[in-house]
């Protein structure tokens, strides 16, 4: 009885262990504005990337099986937002992913995992 509680919490600390989280502040050239805060999150099970923005979530996709990069689009109040991912296996067979994500064309943050 206590395996059959111990594997659905064993499932559950690796997809949260597996997951990797970076932010950075962003504000405009010659904005006064409150900065926006930028996070992404790269899920290492599901090769999933999530972009929000003040806590809203604005892009969300993953790099394709046969593919190295790809790079994704949305919007936020307006703007115009875009990551491009990068991903690379080492020799050992560890996964690594870059993200730049920008803000109408201005670089907003730049995310290594």
């Amino acid at each position: 009885m206590l395996m059959k509680l111990m594997i659905p919490l064993l499932i559950a600390g690796c997809f949260s262990a597996c997951m990797s989280t970076s932010s950075a502040s962003y504000r405009s050239r010659g904005s006064n504005a409150a900065a926006w805060q930028v996070e992404g999150k790269w899920n290492q099970a599901s090769d999933k990337v999530r972009i929000s923005i003040d806590d809203t979530e604005v892009i969300a996709g993953k790099v394709g099986f046969f593919s190295s990069s790809k790079t994704l689009t949305g919007h936020y109040n307006n703007h115009a937002v875009t990551a491009i991912l990068t991903k690379a296996t080492s020799f050992f067979g560890m996964d690594k992913m870059h993200c730049i994500v920008t803000i109408d064309g201005e670089l907003a943050a730049n995310f290594d995992w």
